[in-house]
């Protein structure tokens, strides 16, 4: 029995989500390509190539991989994609000691884990491809990132948040003020780290309220 789940929570928006933490790897479906937002705790990133096949999107149309932090969680699978494809990938310089290996972690220590060296740092206000939005929203990690997709409002929001069993918004003390960043544009859907994707816009609209208290 494999261990991850592949869905399709928007239209165009495809999620590999891995079990038991609910690590979510996102493809973005664009044209002519795609972008994928973190690729997920498989080092092999087969689970993301199974994600890719099922979203119909060839290696060859990725156009860019962006990492919203470091953790092995979100970006074990780097590597592998990027040797399979030559995809570009692309995280904070804050994060590129970790990611690279220079300081050692237990992302580092994890003997099937590869280093991935960035394809250029992302900086705050960026605009990576189309209307995809990087917002610097330190606090989880020094260097972690959210990614806003204009076009459609969405937020695909790395551990800014705490998705509950009942898919209400949290934040904890070291992100409350990237989260309240992030809630200052309008948000349709926001596609966490970790758990279900959250389309209630009430939940949303929620948390930015008891933010701005």
């Amino acid at each position: 029995m494999r261990r991850f789940d592949i869905f399709e929570p928007l239209p165009g928006i495809w999620c590999v989500q891995h079990r038991p933490s609910k690590s979510a790897a996102y493809i973005i479906k664009t044209f002519p390509g795609a972008v994928v937002i973190d690729t997920g705790p498989d080092a092999t990133a087969s689970s993301l190539m199974m994600g890719l096949q099922e979203a119909r999107v060839g290696l060859s149309s990725v156009r860019l991989v962006a990492l919203t932090h470091w953790h092995f969680d979100q970006s074990a699978g780097a590597a592998a994609l990027h040797a399979r494809s030559g995809t570009r990938v692309r995280y904070a310089e804050a994060e590129a000691l970790f990611l690279t290996g220079q300081k050692e972690t237990a992302r580092q220590r994890h003997p099937k884990i590869s280093p991935i060296a960035a394809d250029g740092f992302v900086t705050d206000g960026e605009k990576l491809e189309g209307s995809l939005e990087a917002i610097a929203t330190p606090g989880h990690t020094e260097g972690h990132m959210a990614y806003y997709l204009e076009a459609r409002a969405l937020l695909f929001a790395g551990d800014n948040f705490i998705v509950t069993n009942k898919s209400e918004l949290e934040v904890n003390d070291e992100t409350r003020a990237s989260a309240a960043r992030c809630l200052e544009r309008p948000i349709e859907a926001l596609l966490p780290a970790h758990g279900r994707p959250v389309t209630d816009r009430d939940a949303i609209n929620s948390l930015r309220k008891r933010l701005r208290t």
